[in-house]
């Protein structure tokens, strides 16, 4: 699993998680409500009925409060990356296999509450766009494997370079998507997809 998170003090006992929960909750609704710029300890503490030490005895700052929440959405991610390999197990073509890929890491994505706020913060963190790229090599290597076991008849090096365009394409459809309303997503995920099957259809034999 992945973690980077700089928590002060584990939570062991149930109202130490139960605390946590609390924090990591107030966070995403003030990312979600006011966005990053309005993010702070005492901002946090407020949400979640706490006082600032409270807070201060699980995480050191804000950003161990966003490692934490990016930690557990790339935790929730790796589930996401082995459903690639379950999905590979079909017999249906490998661009449905693809667009069926991009749908499911997508809605999963968008499942996730402040995904627009933490993107904001990934992108702008050190750490955790270095987690992010971690991330994505994991899922390349998932679809490049799951490619591989359909048949997709390439070079290793070949098929690890298409893959990774796929994730790298998913991974900035989310980061656009997350500022569009659901309409509009709709309508730039079946493009993207479109313009994805066509290009896995052109490696099908």
């Amino acid at each position: 699993m992945l973690t980077i998170s700089l928590v002060t003090t584990e939570p062991i006992q149930q109202r130490a998680k139960e605390t946590v929960a609390r924090i990591l909750s107030a966070t995403e609704q003030i990312l979600i409500r006011d966005g990053l710029n309005a993010l702070n300890t005492n901002a946090i503490a407020s949400a979640a009925g706490l006082t600032p030490p409270s807070v201060y005895r699980y995480f050191v700052n804000k950003e161990a409060i966003i490692e934490e929440l990016a930690a557990r959405y790339y935790a929730a991610e790796e589930s996401w990356t082995m459903q690639i390999e379950i999905l590979a197990h079909g017999t249906d073509a490998l661009s449905s296999l693809v667009g069926r890929i991009v749908e499911h890491y997508v809605e999963s994505a968008l499942a996730y509450p402040a995904i627009a706020a933490l993107r904001t913060a990934i992108r702008a963190h050190p750490a955790l766009r270095s987690l992010d790229q971690e991330s994505r090599r994991r899922s390349a290597r998932a679809l490049s494997n799951a490619l591989r076991a359909r048949g997709l008849k390439t070079l290793a090096a070949r098929t690890k370079t298409i893959s990774a365009v796929v994730v790298s394409t998913i991974c900035g459809l989310i980061d656009q998507i997350v500022l569009l309303p659901p309409t509009a997503q709709r309508r730039w995920i079946d493009e993207t997809k479109t313009l994805v099957q066509a290009y896995v259809a052109t490696l099908e034999v």
